[in-house]
């Protein structure tokens, strides 16, 4: 755990971004970040290996504020050199629904980048809207009320219940594969 905290506070925490692209246009829509540990005694560590870690240990909220202000920033710096901007997806913690300062820390990276928030797109698990739905479904009609998009991933895989996509949110869902089998 201690290594993990380390690797936030040194800068350790990378974002590597996979594009999405458009199969019918054949362009490039939007991307999703994509956590590594940049590791000086491990070299590059996967998610699998320090994720679960850093819930047991209570560091998601920093690892996720982390990613995602690393995203704010580089969407910043696309802004400001003008360059073409796409939307990037971030993964967050169902535990970011229990931390107290989630949503007050998500508008101050937002503002402090000065980006638009339609570039960003929350992305969470089933398990995490039906958590503690109430909770899940203010904290995410909030998020929208900032501008930012919802996407619920891996729809399918959990106790998938169609009735549960009608009261949150979502702009976008995306079905596993598992359920389309």
């Amino acid at each position: 755990i201690l290594e993990i905290k380390e690797a936030i506070e040194n800068d350790e925490i990378v974002v590597y971004y996979q594009p999405k692209f458009n199969l019918a246009s054949k362009t490039f829509i939007s991307s999703e970040a994509l956590v590594r540990w940049n590791s000086k005694k491990y070299g590059l560590v996967s998610p699998a290996r320090f994720i679960e870690k850093a819930e047991m240990g209570g560091l998601i909220h920093a690892l996720d504020m982390c990613v995602f202000e690393k995203v704010c920033h580089d969407l910043g710096e696309m802004k400001k050199r003008n360059k073409r901007m796409v939307s990037v997806s971030v993964n967050f913690s169902m535990y970011e629904f229990y931390s107290p300062t989630f949503l007050e820390d998500v508008d101050r990276i937002i503002k402090a980048s000065d980006i638009n928030p339609s570039f960003i797109e929350i992305e969470i698990t089933e398990t995490t809207s039906q958590a503690n739905p109430f909770l899940a479904i203010s904290i995410l009609k909030k998020l929208k009320e900032y501008g930012l998009k919802i996407l619920m991933d891996d729809f399918g895989i959990g106790y998938s219940n169609l009735s549960t996509l009608s009261k949150v949110p979502f702009d976008t869902v995306k079905i596993d594969k598992s359920f389309i089998d």
